[in-house]
């Protein structure tokens, strides 16, 4: 997916926004990213976990830039850091010498391997926005750096004189006539963006001999190395039990469809669902309590909870419980579950997923001990 469409999806822009954008894309020059950044669309963060997602890499942060060890930073030449658009962050810990890079073009191998000869590390490479790289250059080397953009040609006259509504204002004249348009422009869109099921991938379905024992499964958590072998594990014992399993990713007011299941749709398409907890709904519900949820859909996210639906190509239940992973005051995951047939689910089968979400929970909190004492940093949470 490009860029503009992945910031669509996760709900931080309109296709009416990056359509204004795109028709002046001549008049801005340079890379769709730095083009919604200046016209005050979205930001640098937002950006890079666009380019995250799209090249399936971790996502630099400002934070990750904020944390960065100074020692590390020096071990690239400025001038190869400019280069390169490429900034170390920090060691990561391990028997072998690795280094974090931020990268505006993590995907190019060649940048890949000339950065590590120059660090004599691997470089374990972070996605982030190209204005974000530059600011830094700037921060860490004392470097201005021109980003590359073809020559404008002069715009028609009447482009700045006609008269525009809020939503329509082209971003080549929020970014140099008046700082004022720019804040008019909608920033968030009126309905959730949820990807629609059209990626190939194989549709989960549980074996005939499937279903595992609680036991078993909590046995299963307890030695499980990584976060995606937990959500694994929910999902083998929810396939079983529920009509539908979904596992949550929770980035800021965001969710994100980890791994999940349902009649007829395929896993990988099920993966493109995201949506924001900003919007009433069940699952906003259950975060702001950080507590389970168990019941009919709540009225008030009645627009949200039908496109949700739609995706899943599922009637809309009757009954359903969504289930917050929390650690410390912060809710991680949430676990999302209702009936085959839509109806009432067994209340044995939802106090045994509530137990496995615990035991989830638990595991979670060793892989951060495993962390903080060394272990390599997949082991860690999601950001």
């Amino acid at each position: 997916m490009r860029l503009g469409e992945i910031l669509i999806q996760l709900g931080l822009l309109t296709p009416e926004q990056l359509k204004i954008v795109v028709d002046h894309r001549n008049l801005l020059g340079g890379r769709i990213g730095t083009q919604l950044v200046e016209a005050g669309l979205v930001d640098t963060d937002q950006v890079s976990e666009g380019l995250s997602r799209q090249m399936r890499v971790p996502a630099a942060m400002k934070r990750h830039f904020d944390k960065a060890d100074p020692t590390v930073v020096s071990l690239l030449k400025p001038v190869l850091a400019a280069r390169y658009m490429a900034i170390p962050l920090v060691a990561a810990r391990s028997g072998v010498k690795r280094i974090v890079v931020a990268l505006a073009t993590p995907q190019d191998v060649q940048v890949l391997d000339d950065v590590s000869f120059a660090l004599g590390a691997r470089v374990e490479p972070m996605a982030a926005a190209e204005l974000a790289i530059a600011r830094n250059l700037k921060r860490f080397y004392n470097l201005d750096v021109k980003l590359a953009r073809p020559a404008r040609p002069e715009p028609p006259p009447r482009s700045i004189t006609k008269s525009y509504s809020s939503h329509e204002i082209p971003a080549i004249v929020q970014a140099t006539v008046s700082p004022a348009i720019s804040a008019t422009l909608p920033r968030q869109p009126t309905k959730p963006m949820i990807a629609p099921a059209t990626e190939s991938g194989a549709v989960l379905l549980p074996r005939p001999d499937a279903a595992v024992s609680l036991e078993d499964v909590i046995h299963r958590l307890s030695v499980a190395e990584n976060r995606d072998q937990v959500a694994d594990i929910v999902i083998d014992f929810m396939l079983p039990r529920f009509g539908c399993g979904l596992v949550f990713l929770i980035r800021g007011a965001t969710a994100h469809v980890w791994r999940g299941f349902a009649p007829g749709v395929e896993a990988r398409a099920i993966e493109t669902i995201a949506f924001p907890l900003t919007m009433p709904s069940v699952f906003r519900t259950a975060k702001e309590r950080a507590a389970p949820f168990r019941g009919a859909p709540t009225s008030e996210g009645v627009y949200l909870h039908k496109q949700i639906w739609k995706y899943l190509h599922s009637e809309p239940p009757a009954d359903v419980v969504v289930i917050p992973v929390v650690i410390g005051q912060r809710v991680i995951s949430m676990v999302y579950a209702h009936a085959g047939d839509a109806g009432k689910m067994p209340n044995d089968d939802v106090q045994e997923l509530q137990a496995v979400c615990a035991a989830a929970t638990s595991a979670f909190v060793r892989m951060i001990q495993r962390a903080r004492e060394g272990q390599p940093p997949t082991t860690l949470l999601p950001r």
